[in-house]
């Protein structure tokens, strides 16, 4: 696969037009295009996502994703389109470019800004929920996320919503039975699938080259939550071998520190099989128990929000983040640009075996 730094990239300066929408501001590139800010005549503003058309299919990232989202147009927790399709270049460029909803900061940057780099139960626990349903509803799909982690949830400051973004590695489980697409079937288990995702969050299946289920994405839930508890997991700064050892020895004993009704969680998704359906409302419950007993309600602020615990720490210390690199994430509304290096160092890339950023058709198709 070609190698995200030889793929050129569209430039635009503000001003600039895309298919009817004014560019406001650079937002960040990456993988094979850029995204910017942009706006409509009617004062609408957006993200827009543009890569070059080159007619290859292993590095259309765009046209990969608009498919999923369109699909996913019903979920509060995805990107409405605006538009998606084929344009060109005033010097006759071809540019694939989705128009797409413009969201904040992801939880990962979040959450880094806070003390400890660490979110209360309060907030953990209602993100989680938040998270969860956006994951149940790509499951509803038919789809597999397979990259769960916090630099791919997005915050909405208007709606208060969780958004999940990045569908780079997202995989049907269900597929059609036969081209009359009468009947669909679950897409057979490989005996042997290659390593995707990101190390840090990916299930000890995905470690061992075990095929992906519904579970190995509730497993990054896991760890995710673990995470805005404590700040980082037990092996954030280990290597792939000695982060599978520790996923594989450390057992419950990772949730020491989180709410107790954790555990039954922990256990739901440990028993879950690579077919299985996870129980989404028995998890969601589990969640509301706890917000429940602690008092926990969907209208109070969270750390990061105007009145909560941290906010007035986070804007203290906003300034002295670099911004010398920008990463692929969507920023927006009330959010800020940020640096690739601290994402990169703080929550790892995602990667496949061959370190590319995307599986080609022959490894999906791996049996």
């Amino acid at each position: 696969m070609t190698s995200d730094e030889s793929v050129p990239k569209p430039r635009f300066q503000k001003g600039d037009m895309i298919a009817g929408w004014k560019v406001v501001q650079k937002l960040g590139e990456g993988g094979f295009g850029m995204v910017v800010e942009v706006v409509n005549r009617h004062g609408l503003h957006a993200a827009c996502k543009a890569e070059f058309y080159t007619g290859r299919r292993d590095n259309q990232l765009i046209k990969k994703e608009v498919p999923i989202l369109r699909l996913m147009q019903w979920s509060k927790h995805f990107c409405k389109i605006h538009l998606a399709g084929q344009t060109t270049t005033d010097v006759n460029e071809s540019l694939n470019v989705i128009v797409m909803t413009l969201v904040g900061e992801p939880l990962s940057r979040i959450r880094r800004q806070c003390p400890s780099q660490a979110f209360t139960r309060s907030t953990a626990v209602r993100l989680l929920k938040q998270c969860l349903e956006a994951i149940r509803d790509l499951h509803y799909t038919g789809y597999l996320h397979r990259d769960v982690k916090g630099g791919n949830f997005a915050w909405h400051e208007e709606s208060r919503t969780v958004y999940l973004i990045d569908m780079g590695f997202v995989r049907q489980y269900i597929v059609w039975k036969d081209e009359e697409k009468t009947e669909v079937i679950k897409r057979p288990i490989r005996k042997k699938a290659h390593f995707l995702g990101t190390s840090r969050y990916v299930s000890l299946n995905v470690h061992l080259r075990k095929d992906q289920g519904r579970r190995d994405d509730l497993w990054g839930l896991v760890y995710l939550f673990v995470e805005f508890i404590k700040g980082k997991l037990p092996w954030h700064d280990d290597n792939d071998r000695v982060t599978t050892e520790k996923k594989a020895k450390i057992g419950s004993k990772l949730l020491k520190g989180c709410p107790v009704e954790m555990y039954k969680f922990y256990d739901h998704v440990r028993c879950l099989g690579v077919e299985d359906k996870p129980n989404y409302d028995l998890l969601m419950n589990i969640l509301e128990k706890i917000c429940a007993r602690c008092d926990y309600r969907d209208e109070d602020r969270l750390d990061f929000e105007r009145g909560g615990r941290y906010y007035e720490y986070i804007m203290d210390n906003k300034e002295n983040i670099s911004n010398s690199h920008e990463t692929t994430s969507i920023t927006g509304k009330g959010a800020q640009k940020y640096d690739d290096e601290s994402d990169e160092n703080n929550e790892e890339t995602s990667v496949t075996d061959s370190g590319t950023t995307e599986e080609s058709d022959a490894e999906e198709s791996t049996n």
